[in-house]
């Protein structure tokens, strides 16, 4: 009889070798399981732990279904067949599994066949990315909740993670990002260089800002560019090395900016336009007044002609000197009436008492825009009676010029002959003074008209617009008492209407434009200028009694020596003693006749001089002097003597 004893003699080895596996597998950090026909007959103490099982007893024996999520199952069986058709190891994946109490572990399992007490098996060790799970959904949790916009790639570019702040800022969906490179976010002008700087981050990366020193924009899903703040930060994991960028849209602060710069400019500017204009009205008003003088001369010289019986010849002489001075006269009022529109825009602060006529406030306006407009669209106005209303002109002027403004640019150019801006006036059934500013340009799109008023909201470009002027005119219109709406159609136009409070007599001075008579008076003028006193002297002597004093001091001297006088027309701004010093040393000395000055102003105000004509209740008059507007003055000091 013959018995072949090889095996039972490897049967010591293989022991040996199996013992031997399992001290490895016991010693091991991660979770082991061996199966054989899906059923468990190895497991050790770190799986045990996993799964909440206090001995291997509990598993041994038992199919590999039972401790597989079921929604696993055929993915890990379809694995294990593929490993038995290939006899090699499968890539690792993730897998759930169910804890004894009910609990789901997720762990990330790589299987591999090998020979277990002399059979095949497979051994499956797991490693718990719970936690690592539960980090990263803190992470993404974090990212989602950030106030700036978050998006991470990859270092060949690829984004992997947006967050809300980034759908809203570029108007793409986390869908539509993830997967994309991240130059779908770049600006096309600036794309193709974009790889390079991507690869340098990559090559030594750091926590740093993007683009120090530069301005950086992104890309809107609809082209349009976003200037924005970009902060990178690296984070390294086992798959590998990524950025994480911080988005900040800067569009509001760079329109802050922008505003806070314009106002600056505005402020230079409207410095700048008061001095220009006070240099200007001083000549201006003794040109204009000597031409109001010889003009009158010439009429009472051609009277005494015609009396007389001169020849034709003379009689035509003198018509076309009259003519002259008429038109040198004209263009006198021009530059006047320029100089009037660069102070009104030079002025920030509301006069105390002040009221306005709306349609000069129109019309010096008009002046002004009218280059913005012509090519653009015709112009129409329909003037229908309004009252005068409360309100410094300036800031009336500030809100109209906004309006037609915008309106103008809401017409593309070079289409002049197809629009129209119509600017329109009535009185309501109330006694309101409506202005209406109608334009057939592009209209308000329906969901911005709610935000039209908000400040800093433009519809414009970067750089075309700070957001503020409709803002600003909603704020002065309001301080007011009147209101400001619009009707906007996209594609028909938008029509703006303003609605201000009529003035009714009881702030105690009479409206620009309103015009009275005095009556003949006795008249001190104190000007420093000769030429001015001269010209006034000239201007005034045919209605009135007229001195002259070229100081402050010369026209205390006056009064003391028992001078008296229906009005003293005085300069404000006067060396050694300038008209609001004359005024405090007279009310102290000679208050009724204090009370009866009317200060002329060339227009430049200190900001001392803008306080005391807000302290003071009497009259002024601009240089150069319009008649209507002394007599308007006179008659308010006769009325309340």
């Amino acid at each position: 009889m013959v018995f072949d004893v090889s095996k039972r003699k490897r049967a010591p080895e293989a022991m040996r070798r199996s013992e031997s596996a399992r001290v490895l597998i016991d010693a091991l950090p991660d979770a082991v399981m061996v199966h054989r026909d899906e059923r468990l007959v190895y497991v050790n103490a770190r799986l045990l732990d996993q799964l909440g099982y206090p001995s291997a007893e509990l598993l041994l024996g038992r199919p590999l279904r039972d401790i597989i999520h079921p929604d696993d199952s055929d993915k890990v069986l379809r694995r294990l067949e593929q490993m038995r058709l290939t006899g090699k190891p499968v890539p690792v994946s993730e897998e759930r599994f169910l804890r004894r109490n009910g609990e789901v572990v997720t762990l990330e399992v790589a299987k591999v066949p090998l020979i277990f007490d002399e059979e095949p098996a497979v051994v499956a060790i797991g490693r718990d990315v719970s936690e690592r799970r539960h980090a990263e959904q803190r992470f993404r949790t974090a990212v989602e909740s950030a106030p700036s916009g978050m998006v991470m790639s990859d270092e060949s570019g690829e984004i992997v993670l947006v967050n809300r702040a980034i759908e809203a800022m570029f108007g793409y969906t986390a869908h539509e990002l993830v997967g994309q490179p991240i130059e779908i976010l770049v600006p096309t002008r600036v794309r193709s260089l974009h790889p390079e700087l991507r690869a340098g981050f990559f090559a030594a990366p750091g926590v740093r800002a993007m683009g120090a020193g530069r301005e950086l924009y992104g890309r809107h899903k609809d082209g349009s560019e976003i200037p924005v703040e970009i902060g990178l930060n690296p984070i390294q994991n086992s798959e590998g090395t990524f950025v994480l960028c911080s988005v900040v849209d800067v569009s509001e602060r760079k329109r802050a900016e922008s505003a806070l710069a314009m106002a600056d400019r505005m402020t230079a500017v409207g410095t700048l336009a008061a001095g220009v204009a006070h240099g200007i009205n001083n000549p201006l008003a003794y040109v204009k007044g000597n031409l109001l003088f010889a003009q009158a001369e010439i009429g009472d010289l051609l009277d005494t002609e015609r009396a007389a019986r001169p020849g034709p010849a003379t009689l035509g002489r003198l018509a076309e000197v009259r003519k002259a001075l008429g038109e040198a006269e004209e263009g006198a009022n021009r530059v006047r009436d320029l100089v009037t529109d660069l102070l009104t825009f030079s002025r920030h602060r509301e006069e105390p008492h002040a009221t306005a006529q709306l349609t000069a406030v129109l019309e010096s306006v008009l002046q002004m825009t009218a280059n913005e407009i012509r090519h653009r669209a015709n112009l129409a106005k329909s003037y229908e009676a309004v009252p005068a209303v409360v309100g410094e002109a300036s800031r009336l002027a500030h809100v109209f010029t906004n309006l037609i403004v915008n309106a103008a640019q809401s017409i593309p150019e070079g289409e002049a002959e197809c629009n129209e801006i119509r600017v329109a006036t009535w009185t309501d059934s109330e006694g309101w003074a409506i202005v209406e500013i109608r334009d057939t340009g592009c209209g308000i799109a329906p969901d911005l008209q709610a935000r039209i008023f908000e400040p800093f909201f433009t519809t414009k470009p970067i750089g075309s617009g700070t957001g503020l002027g409709l803002s600003i005119a909603h704020g002065i219109v309001s301080a007011l008492g009147g209101g400001i709406d619009f009707k906007s159609e996209l594609g028909k136009g938008t029509a703006f209407r303003v609605r201000l409070p009529a003035w009714h007599g009881e702030r105690g001075v009479a409206p620009a434009g309103a015009c009275g008579h005095a009556g003949r008076m006795r008249l001190l003028l104190v000007d420093d200028d000769p030429l001015v006193l001269r010209a006034m002297r000239r201007q005034l002597e045919r209605e009135h009694d007229v001195l002259a004093a070229t100081s402050g001091q010369e026209c205390l001297a006056l009064l003391r020596h028992g001078e008296k006088f229906d009005a003293i027309l005085c300069d404000l701004m006067m060396p050694v003693i300038t008209g609001m010093q004359l005024y405090d040393a007279m009310a102290e000395e000679f208050p009724r006749d204090a009370e009866r000055m009317v200060f002329v102003t060339g227009g430049a105000f200190t900001e001392r001089a803008q306080q005391f004509l807000e302290r003071v209740p009497n009259p002024r008059v601009a240089k150069p002097i319009d008649a209507d507007a002394l007599r308007t003055a006179l008659a308010a000091l006769t009325s309340t003597s």
